[in-house]
């Protein structure tokens, strides 16, 4: 069986990136495919509103986030008729996603590109890269 992972976030971006996992389920046998798809939320560090609110008040606002933040892809893998799990990680994205992958023994981990301009890029490290540098699994990147 092939385990394929798409790092989803809601955008137009990752939308498009579950049409390649679509496509390639359609390619090969659907029933040899077990699809994942996985949102990071961040962390929640300001001491202020954890001291605030109660943790579990804080970490079902991130599973209501991550849930809404799959949505289009939900919609988008309802509509081809495949089925898949959803996973919610809190903490940093790339190394959250490439957990996920191996939690879930994931042979391939699918996302979409950011498209950061140059500027861009030199003022955040993309989210691409941070998935490259803790994946041990295969990146398919989707532009």
């Amino acid at each position: 069986m092939r385990r394929l992972l798409a790092a989803v976030n809601g955008s137009d971006k990752s939308d498009r990136a579950v049409r390649y996992v679509i496509d390639l389920v359609r390619q090969i046998d659907g029933h040899d495919v077990e699809v994942h798809l996985v949102n990071v939320q961040p962390p929640v560090t300001d001491w202020q509103l954890t001291g605030f609110l109660r943790r579990e008040r804080i970490a079902q606002f991130q599973q209501l986030r991550g849930a809404q933040a799959m949505a289009s892809a939900r919609a988008l893998l309802d509509g081809a008729g495949i089925a898949y799990r959803t996973h919610t990680r809190i903490g940093p994205v790339g190394a959250s996603i490439a957990r996920c992958a191996g939690e879930a023994e994931c042979d391939e981990i699918v996302m979409g590109t950011r498209g950061l301009s140059r500027l861009e890029g030199l003022l955040s490290r993309p989210v691409e890269a941070q998935v490259l540098e803790h994946a041990t699994r295969p990146v398919t990147l989707v532009p």
